[in-house]
């Protein structure tokens, strides 16, 4: 089985966006709530050792299981396995630049542009992961950080509120 890289935020958590044009977004708990989840598969493209955005997870056992963003590579974790979480609201600059790169991987996805994919889920580890600091980035990264450090500001608080952060 190959093994899933995935994150802590912050060093400990998982950020785990939902859009809110998703149909999901309106099962999603609420802030300050405590959920299980449990990674139930991959479907993006692999880079190196491990597979990029999005995950796959259930949230409290519920079907369908919701698309996710990883933004640390500091742990492996497998197909099945499963965490408690905290959900909370995106705040400060490296959460909001996350959210960024989250709503244009989904762009990415959609124009089939696999390899500006992999830049956004990569530039996304960046922000948290000092093991993905001392890795070889593909191609891509450091201008979907730029880009993502320019324009995050840019943003209203309203784009924010679209999104969610599940810690373990």
């Amino acid at each position: 089985m190959k093994k899933f890289w995935v994150c802590t935020i912050l060093p400990i958590g998982v950020f785990c966006a939902l859009l809110s044009f998703s149909p999901l977004k309106a099962n999603a708990d609420t802030i300050g709530s405590t959920v299980t989840l449990q990674l139930t598969g991959v479907q993006g493209a692999s880079y190196g050792p491990g597979y990029v955005y999005p995950y796959y997870l259930s949230v409290n056992g519920a079907s369908p299981s919701l698309s996710m963003m990883c933004i640390s590579f500091d742990n492996d974790i497998y197909s099945g396995e499963s965490w408690t979480a905290t959900i909370t609201a995106v705040s400060g600059q490296l959460q909001e630049e996350a959210a960024w790169l989250f709503n244009d991987d989904n762009a990415a996805i959609a124009a089939g542009n696999t390899a500006k994919q992999i830049a956004d889920q990569w530039a996304a580890w960046e922000l948290f992961s000092t093991n993905a600091q001392n890795e070889t980035a593909p191609a891509g990264a450091a201008t979907q950080l730029t880009l993502a450090e320019a324009d995050y500001a840019s943003k209203p608080a309203s784009f924010y509120s679209d999104f969610v952060i599940y810690i373990p």
